[in-house]
Order: structure tokens, then sequence, then C-alpha cells
């Protein structure tokens, strides 16, 4: 593993985008696992928005779990009390998915941007319903810093609207 560490750092020094897919791939998930995240900006596949939305009504009726990671960072917030009932209360809708990530076929995660006062409230989720993290974010944050290169890009053209990522698509948001 430590040539490895070595070798992402010599490379990550050269080519930004193979070090972030290197990154993704290898170390944040595991060298055997093959993770696929999609991004309401470049397209979600036909499938995984079907996958998706069985998912959120298999989902829909359980409570959220927080992980520790999760109330830590709500706890920073001053509506700290607010948003966790906002999260709560909140049923999952498609809609508000921004981001997907699958491995084998399968959905791990998704991403969900909730309209919450004047900021939004943006969220990960488990498969199991867990949450992951969340955090507050500006209504009008256009995300420049978004890593394009983590996730893969789908073909828009000619594909309606609402099967990439529901109305939303194309306003500042995550």
């Amino acid at each position: 593993m430590l040539i490895i560490v070595g070798v992402y750092k010599k490379i990550g020094n050269v080519k930004n985008h193979f070090a972030d897919y290197v990154k993704e791939k290898l170390f944040t998930k595991g060298i055997n696992k093959m993770i696929i995240k999609y991004h309401k900006e470049f397209g979600f596949n036909e499938s995984d928005i079907l996958k998706a939305q069985a998912l959120i009504e298999a989902l829909k009726n359980r409570a959220f779990t927080f992980s520790r990671h999760c109330l830590f960072e709500l706890l920073k917030e001053s509506e700290a009390e607010k948003i966790g009932q906002a999260l709560k209360d909140y049923k999952l809708k498609w809609d508000d998915v921004f981001e997907l990530q699958i491995e084998n076929d399968q959905i791990i995660k998704m991403g969900f941007r909730l309209p919450f006062n004047a900021k939004d409230i943006v969220f990960i989720i488990s498969k199991e319903k867990y949450l992951v993290t969340a955090w507050l974010n500006n209504k009008n944050d256009l995300h420049f810093t978004l890593n394009h290169a983590l996730y893969a890009k789908i073909n828009l053209k000619n594909r309606p609207q609402e099967s990439q990522g529901g109305p939303n698509r194309g306003q500042a948001r995550p």
C-alpha cells in the first residue's frame, strides 16, 4: 500500500484529474471496489433513476439514523435544532436528488438538497437511510469547486430535463 501512496503522490503532482480518479477509486472506497458517481449536472442513467426512485419509495417511511460525523457538523450551525427537525420531518423526493453513487450496479449513497430558510440543507444518505453528513449551503451557490473529474458524464442531448434530476436542473444547486 505504501508503494501505491507514493505513486499517487507523484501522479497527483503531474496529472490532477488522473490523481483524483486514483484517489476516488483506490483510497476512498478500496482497491477492489468500483464506485461510479453521478451528478445531476452531468446526467443520470435512466436505469439508475428508476433504482433511485424505488429506493426512495422504500425508505420514505423510515427514520434517519444520524452518523456521529453528521451530528458534529450540524452542531456547528446556529440553527442546529431547526435543521435536525427539518431533516426529521423531511420525506425523501427524487426531485431533491443531486448525486448518486453506484457500486456493483446498486445505489449506495444519494445526495439531496432541501430548501431551508435563506439557505439549503445538503445531505448525503446511504441506502439504509443512514445520514452520512449534512451541511448548510447558500441557495445561490453555483458550485464552482465541483470536481468534474469525479463524476461520470451522460450524454444529455435529446433527453427530457425531468429525467436528469428534476425541475431544478441547471439552477444554482450542488
